[in-house]
């Protein structure tokens, strides 16, 4: 069976298909203030139909409604969107009401502790960035939440007189000698800086050793700040939906 794995997340929609027990290669297109009808025809036209299209949407209910009619229009199918549990896939939820955590934080973190089988810290550099922690037994301690990259540039420049500055990559060095430096500087440390303080913390107060697992579009600005070993893995929302759909 060939099923269509699909990651839509604010900006970003990302797919790939999976099938023989194997996850092919994923491509990624950004959506936000497009057409998505108009973006998914050009996208996927080619593709062969799938049997099961299962998806993990934080995008908003429009534009999850828009996504839901393409595939049916097109492919005949009923798209299945997930949503968290309070136990699956080995791991236990920490949330009261567990449907309320992210499902694509839910896949990301079933992808990385199947990936080490271990305790986990996975963050994920997207519009937010959000990062979570998942112990040896499966137990999710809980996790946080922040503005991304281009988001906290967007929200500076909104309410000040600065300009918005391009940011591809991170700074090569700690301080800037000009504003847009500056600015670069500011965001990615204060992402950086927390990744790092929380695995330090949770090894000096949780005596919680985890592998830190670095994906989303941001990824690479971020990853040559961190001091801390990294598992870089792009994919690894469409990995925890795979084992999502196979238990399924």
């Amino acid at each position: 069976m060939q099923t269509l794995l699909v990651d839509f997340g604010n900006s970003r929609i990302k797919w790939a298909r999976h099938a023989g027990g194997a996850l092919h290669p994923s491509s990624v297109l950004r959506h936000r203030q497009q057409a998505l009808p108009a973006l998914l025809t050009q996208a996927w036209a080619a593709l062969s139909p799938p049997q099961r299209v299962v998806i993990a949407s934080v995008a908003d209910p429009d534009r999850q409604t828009q996504l839901a009619d393409w595939i049916k229009q097109h492919w005949s199918l009923e798209p299945e969107f997930i949503v968290s549990p309070a136990v699956g896939q080995g791991l236990r939820n920490s949330y009261r009401e567990p449907a309320r955590l992210g499902c694509d934080r839910w896949a990301a973190m079933v992808g990385a502790y199947h990936l080490a089988k271990a305790a986990v810290c996975v963050v994920d550099c997207g519009s937010a960035v959000t990062l979570d922690v998942v112990d040896a037994g499966g137990q999710h301690l809980g996790g946080l939440i922040l503005p991304g990259v281009h988001t906290m540039q967007a929200a500076l420049t909104a309410h000040t007189t600065l300009a918005p500055v391009e940011l591809t990559q991170s700074p090569t060095f700690l301080l800037g000698t000009s504003t847009e430096a500056a600015i670069a500087g500011g965001i990615t440390h204060a992402i950086s800086a927390l990744v790092q303080q929380t695995l330090i913390q949770l090894a000096q107060t949780a005596e919680v050793t985890a592998t830190c697992y670095l994906t989303g579009g941001d990824a690479d600005i971020i990853a040559p700040l961190l001091q801390q070993p990294y598992v870089p893995e792009p994919d690894l929302v469409l990995k925890g939906l795979a084992i999502m759909a196979h238990a399924t």
